[in-house]
């Protein structure tokens, strides 16, 4: 059996038999994940089907919405949950519209429970079980390969980052440095990136990888992502290494291969950008996954709800803004 696929069963069935997840960690359950099926991704594809199976399609004349009430009124861990949501989640795009937190407004956990509860209300057997994760893990590949993940989520109503000026997500736990308000996520630490003994950056280390983030004044330069881009690929030649630009699911981006001491390996930095109100946000991303068609779920998350502040912020030359770091981060 498919690891995704036993990883939601495991899931199912540790629902049914205990009635919780409170000992399963649902890290890793972002359906943006590199270029791997997720028992997220294989759980919403499959939520999907289900649904669209019970009603013969997703028809919006208000069965999905009294089908999810149902299954919401009789499902433990549900009780936040309004079926009107989950209709409009399952009728626009479960993948894109889904964040590293949870799937349409749901955690992890309820994303799961909403699955089981489903199977509980149709009645789903075993077997048919096991034909629906397949059935979601073949449809889990077309996803994955129809560029689907590669489209740009930034800089939008839904998606940062953000000027302080703009309407933010303020339900996200942010970071406070000062000219750099940095959402807090659970198993990154967060480290001062320093240049010269001032902090001008954000360095967010991961199981993995690190991102380095930076915030930096344009003023009357006329400095955008697309010069600093040029500015970044011409580095890199010059150092005798590669760059290579890609648009992805940050927008326009450039990776660069940097030579090491003889006998070592190069050094490959994916670079991430975008312009606001009179800044530019960079981050710098290295380690497993840099070289990946697909920006990791974290990265994605960090670097689209960070909100730039420019009010009193001095900077460095250059352009970078320096940050203010708590004592009680270290």
């Amino acid at each position: 059996m498919p690891e995704p696929v036993a990883q939601v069963k495991e899931i199912l069935r540790r629902l049914e038999a205990e009635g919780d997840l409170r000992q399963m960690s649902m890290h890793g359950m972002t359906p943006v994940a590199w270029d791997r099926i997720t028992p997220g991704l294989l759980a919403l594809i499959a939520i999907h089907l289900a649904v669209a199976d019970e009603l013969g399609s997703l028809p919006e004349d208000g069965s999905v919405r009294r089908l999810l009430n149902e299954v919401v009124t009789h499902t433990q861990g549900l009780e936040n949950l309004e079926g009107a949501d989950l209709e409009g989640f399952l009728l626009a795009d479960v993948v894109r519209s889904s964040r590293l937190e949870g799937p349409g407004g749901m955690t992890w956990a309820e994303a799961f429970r909403l699955l089981g509860g489903i199977i509980r209300v149709r009645r789903i057997s075993s077997t048919e079980l096991d034909v629906l994760l397949e059935r979601a893990e073949a449809m889990c590949h077309e996803v994955l390969t129809s560029g689907l993940l590669f489209e740009p989520r930034i800089r939008s109503s839904e998606y940062g980052p953000w000027d302080i000026s703009e309407s933010w997500r303020p339900d996200v736990e942010r970071l406070d440095l000062g000219s750099l308000l940095v959402p807090c996520m659970s198993g990154t630490d967060f480290l001062p990136y320093r240049v010269d003994g001032k902090i001008v950056g954000a360095i967010a280390k991961m199981v993995g990888m690190r991102f380095i983030m930076q915030a930096f004044r344009v003023g009357s330069s006329g400095r955008t992502w697309t010069s600093s881009r040029k500015g970044i690929a011409e580095s890199a030649k010059a150092k005798g290494g590669e760059a290579e630009e890609a648009r992805r699911a940050l927008g326009p981006e450039v990776t660069a291969t940097l030579p090491r001491l003889e006998g070592q390996e190069p050094q490959v930095l994916r670079f991430v950008g975008c312009d606001g109100p009179g800044w530019i946000l960079r981050g710098i991303e290295s380690g497993v996954g840099v070289s990946s068609d697909v920006i990791d779920g974290r990265i994605h998350f960090l670097f689209t709800n960070t909100v730039v502040n420019l009010k009193d912020a001095d900077c460095v030359t250059g352009g970078a803004l320096v940050l203010r770091w708590p004592t009680d981060v270290t």
